[in-house]
């Protein structure tokens, strides 16, 4: 009986977020500026918890996501991984990955990202993957999430659609915010920011002991 290994990304594999650094990536200085003062108070209301980060992302995406074509996001995506997003990630993440690949544990990463710039790492690494998904129509982005922000308690649901907990022997957690709560809590070994330091197998008991 094999066990579940769940990864998030951003901040736990790489050394800092990647959905904020990809937004900068599409645009010009000049975009860059406009569209920092639009979503600002967007942004600041996501921090005093007046919006949902739903709602936050959701109006990050419509603002620069849209109306690009599907095509063209895979490959500034793929383009974003191979120059930007290579030198974020921990060696220690990638150990442990291979580490879960030779036991032959069922690897998936799941991440509040968008997977444009996620397929490249989880197809190099052989890795399942959960994220949140923004819809698509005739090929062109329309910048709306397709479904809910893949998190807190959406990932562990997210995951729970595709896999059955009781055919695993341990299920492993990894992550580093408050959007990972629910699934290092769920997991009988949760990791919180594992690969910061020297001591990356000693799983954490709790949340509120972290």
């Amino acid at each position: 009986m094999n066990s579940l290994a769940l990864f998030d990304f951003d901040g736990t594999i790489t050394t800092r977020d990647t959905f904020s650094q990809f937004l900068v990536y599409l645009m010009s200085p000049p975009r860059l500026l406009f569209e920092s003062m639009i979503l600002g108070p967007t942004y600041m209301a996501y921090l005093l918890n007046l919006i949902s980060n739903n709602s936050a992302k959701g109006m990050a995406l419509r603002r620069v996501l849209r109306g690009y074509s599907e095509e063209q996001l895979l490959n500034l995506g793929r383009d974003f991984y191979e120059q930007r997003c290579r030198d974020l990630i921990r060696p220690k993440a990638l150990e442990r990955i291979k580490w879960h690949k030779d036991r032959g544990d069922d690897v998936i990463l799941v991440s509040a990202s968008v997977g444009f710039w996620l397929l490249p790492f989880a197809e190099e690494y052989d890795l399942d993957l959960i994220c949140t998904r923004v819809r698509c129509e005739q090929g062109i982005c329309l910048g709306q999430l397709d479904g809910l922000n893949c998190f807190g308690p959406e990932k562990v649901r997210r995951v729970q659609e595709k896999y059955d907990f009781s055919e695993y022997e341990i299920i492993y957690a990894y992550g580093d915010t408050r959007g990972d709560k629910e699934m290092l809590e769920m997991a009988k070994l949760g990791f919180f920011k594992p690969f910061r330091g020297t001591k990356t197998d000693t799983p954490m008991k709790s949340w509120e002991a972290r």
